[in-house]
């Protein structure tokens, strides 16, 4: 009875060839189907419906759609920058003229790191010293006495004599080295930053001085000047003795201001040094240099 209930084995295994070939084709219709739907969701959607299909990398796997940048922000876009640190200095209120010593260092300290001025700067009223010093030379005459203590010199002022006469001494002039030093190591333009910052209390103390209707920028023009015009010194002139110290035997010499005799005491290595220091300072301060007078020549007779 079992033999009759079977199939012969051929037609059964072509039925179930022929099951097996629906089922995977039926599968395969769905999953085409299942892509296809994907693939159209995919492209319909809002952020991809209207960008261009980039070609596949054959290196790299297709990644997600980068988001799109947010938009800039208006405000952002329209607000002010940061203010400077130049900006920051020029918006804090100047102390009162007779509390003005502490700001005046600070600023010297961003110009020279030269101990020698720190030490020049510890003295009080250091803006009236300067405005009187300023005034002086203005008139021709000598700052010295403006002048804080220690930077008065040290030793005294030495001769050498010959047959021809008296000379000064090397150590004479070696005396004012250190002064040429730190200041013509000074930035002019450094400088001239530093006397805007503080016009105000310079215009004061100027006025203080007894000139109610005269400008500390003329006076400080003026004092320029007059130390640009004293004459470049070739040779060593002779000296004759005064009561007290020396004079110029020439007239030429002798005759000049006291401002402009007590720069030649520097000597010749060091008055062009600060006449330099000078000229940088006026073109900083906005004076044309065709403006600037020219140093005239002294030579002495051989």
């Amino acid at each position: 009875m079992a033999n009759e209930s079977q199939e012969p084995s051929g037609a059964l295994d072509t039925i179930l060839r022929r099951r097996r070939r629906r089922t995977l084709l039926r599968a395969l219709a769905a999953g085409l189907a299942l892509a296809g739907g994907l693939i159209y969701l995919w492209l319909r959607s809002p952020e991809r419906r209207d960008a261009p299909i980039p070609p596949p990398s054959p290196a790299q796997a297709p990644s997600a759609p980068a988001s799109p940048s947010p938009a800039p922000d208006p405000s952002a876009a329209s607000s002010d920058p940061s203010p400077t640190e130049a900006e920051s200095e020029a918006a804090r209120p100047l102390p009162p003229l007779g509390e003005s010593d502490p700001l005046v260092r600070e600023l010297a300290a961003r110009l020279s790191s030269r101990p020698e001025l720190v030490v020049w700067l510890a003295s009080d009223e250091l803006i009236r010293r300067i405005v009187a010093g300023v005034d002086a030379v203005a008139q021709g005459q000598s700052p010295v006495d403006q002048a804080p203590a220690s930077m008065r010199l040290q030793g005294r002022f030495e001769v050498v004599t010959s047959d021809a006469g008296a000379v000064a001494a090397p150590s004479a002039h070696a005396r004012y080295d250190l002064l040429t030093d730190v200041v013509s190591g000074l930035d002019g333009e450094g400088l001239a930053q530093a006397y805007r910052r503080l016009a105000p209390l310079f215009d004061e103390a100027h006025r203080a001085l007894g000139h109610p209707s005269g400008s500390f920028a003329a006076a400080l023009r003026t004092a320029i000047f007059e130390l640009l015009a004293a004459p470049t010194v070739l040779g060593q002139p002779l000296l004759v003795p005064l009561e007290p110290g020396y004079g110029y035997a020439d007239p030429a010499l002798e005759d000049l201001s006291s401002a402009k005799k007590q720069l030649l005491r520097f000597g010749p290595g060091n008055v062009p040094r600060i006449q330099h220091a000078l000229q940088a300072l006026a073109r900083a301060l906005g004076i044309p240099e065709s403006e600037l007078p020219r140093s005239p020549i002294w030579a002495a007779e051989s």
